[in-house]
């Protein structure tokens, strides 16, 4: 089984992925949800899969050792000791839009949202972590 998880990248060096990450069960309103954010911008809502974030090879992106849990407690740190980012996930976070770009393209989809949707609570969070000065991904993690 697939699932989505719309996660904030509260640091960049260490990359730290935010323990408030949520995971968009309801594919449906996700798929619409990816589809608006691409037509703001092709790479507002980048995806990423959760398998290519670790590394146990400097050539390689992903890890065969270790599976990457995203719906584990707390926040996950690739630091370089018990996890290292992966030279794939270091150019997909180096090509992310800026913040203050993402977060006008945030707000001017939220204006045109719904406000009892589920849509709308991403927009709130995605909003909210970028007020804080987070990146915002959307990761896919197989075979849950």
């Amino acid at each position: 089984m697939v699932q989505y998880w719309l996660t904030p990248v509260k640091l960049k060096e260490p990359v730290t992925i935010g323990a408030d990450r949520i995971c968009c069960i309801q594919l449906e309103e996700l798929e619409d949800f990816r589809h608006k954010a691409s037509l703001q911008h092709a790479r507002l809502l980048p995806l990423f899969k959760a398998d290519l974030l670790l590394s146990d090879d400097e050539d390689a992106c992903g890890s065969e050792w270790e599976a990457l849990k995203l719906s584990e407690e707390g926040c996950i740190v690739f630091d370089g000791n018990l996890l290292t980012l992966s030279h794939c996930a270091e150019a997909f976070l180096d090509r992310m839009l800026d913040t203050k770009v993402t977060q006008s393209l945030v707000e001017t989809l939220l204006e045109n949202s719904s406000a009892a949707s589920v849509q709308s609570i991403w927009l709130h969070k995605w909003l909210e972590w970028l007020n804080k000065g987070y990146a915002v991904m959307l990761l896919r993690e197989d075979g849950i």
